[in-house]
């Protein structure tokens, strides 16, 4: 793969990866459970790096 290929690919990825985090992280602040607990879950993962 080109690099400008996986550049590009990244991304679209990264724009993705936000626009999900960031609904997840509005429904969070609206009360839902789900999504509480993978904020949750996430904050742990990335507190153990």
């Amino acid at each position: 793969m080109k690099k400008e290929n996986v550049e590009n690919l990244v991304v679209s990825e990264v724009t993705e990866f936000e626009s999900q985090l960031l609904e997840m992280i509005k429904s969070a602040h609206e009360g839902d459970e789900k999504s509480l607990e993978i904020i949750t879950k996430m904050k742990k993962a990335i507190g153990s790096f």
